[in-house]
This record gives structure tokens, sequence and C-alpha cells, in this order.
């Protein structure tokens, strides 16, 4: 993980593709002369490859044209990187889009004891709980009586402004 995220921060990008057609977005990068190296066949209609993340926008811009799902994984690495070096609650999370996601969030002191319900994390941080880990055992049939305790992780999903609230005023 650490190597993909100094690989991002370097300005190098390694591109998942798969389409239809995987040659027509290799054909795309020969006439617009996009550079990449280290391609690799997975199946025989996707591919990785590394390239220049300032090529990588290019490239994107044609997804839809190419019929092609174009994704780099190293950004999804680096943002989860930062995410965990500046909060402490948050043990992961997945961008659903710009402005969603879902959390996986330590319970804190100042929620442990509290219930769902008296927590009021829906009516105040407009975020749903969709999961809670209570020693090793998932529950996703949240009861509103459920008194988190301090061992407890909360899966929340909900746009990120309100997460970084809800973040914040747990810590």
């Amino acid at each position: 993980m650490l190597q993909q995220a100094v690989n991002f921060f370097k300005g190098h990008v390694t591109v998942r593709v798969e389409s239809g057609f995987p040659e027509r977005v290799l054909n795309l990068c020969a006439a617009r002369q996009i550079v990449f190296w280290d391609l690799t066949w997975e199946t025989p209609l996707s591919f990785t490859f590394t390239m220049a993340r300032r090529s990588f926008r290019e490239l994107k811009k044609h997804q839809e044209k190419l019929g092609a799902e174009i994704v780099y994984p190293e950004r999804d690495v680096a943002l989860r990187l930062a995410k965990s070096l500046t909060t402490t609650s948050v043990l992961d999370y997945i961008a659903l889009d710009n402005n969603v996601e879902i959390s996986k969030i330590k319970v804190s002191k100042k929620l442990a004891g509290q219930t769902v319900l008296s927590s009021n994390i829906r009516q105040k941080f407009n975020l749903n709980i969709i999961a809670i880990e209570h020693n090793g055992v998932t529950d996703i049939e949240i009861r509103p009586e459920y008194s988190f305790t301090p061992s407890d992780v909360i899966v929340v999903i909900g746009k990120s402004d309100n997460m970084r609230r809800f973040e914040k005023s747990i810590e």
C-alpha cells in the first residue's frame, strides 16, 4: 500500500482498464501519444499499465466513447492513507463518488454508553448506520436501543462533509 501511495505522489498511476474492445484504448493512447509502461493483460478484456497521472486525465476523458471502465486504484490508496494519517477514529472508508462515502469508525469515549437512538447520528449529521461490529461479529440489523461499547466499530454512509462533522464531534 505504501509503494502505491508513493507512486501516486510521484505522479505515476497504475491504471486498470476493462472493455469489450481493449485494443481501442491502446489505439487511442498511440494516437494521442499517451505514454504507458508495464502493460499486463489480466483477462482477454482487461489489462493494467502504469502511466503519468497527467496522461490519465486525458485518457479518462475518452472513457465513455471507448466503452471502457478506466480506474486507478492508487488514488484510492493515497486517499485512504491520507485519511488514516489525519484522523484517529476512521479505520477505513470507501468513496462512492465525490460526495458520498462509507466509513468504518471506532466508537469513541463520547459515543460509548449511548444508544443508537440517543446518539442522534441520523438527525444531527444525516448519516445512516449500516452495520455495527461488536466482538468480531457484524450486525446489520441495527436496533435503536443498542448501546455502543468502546470496542465497537460502526459503519456509516453519508455525504463527505457530514462525515467530517461527525468525525470531529466524536474525537
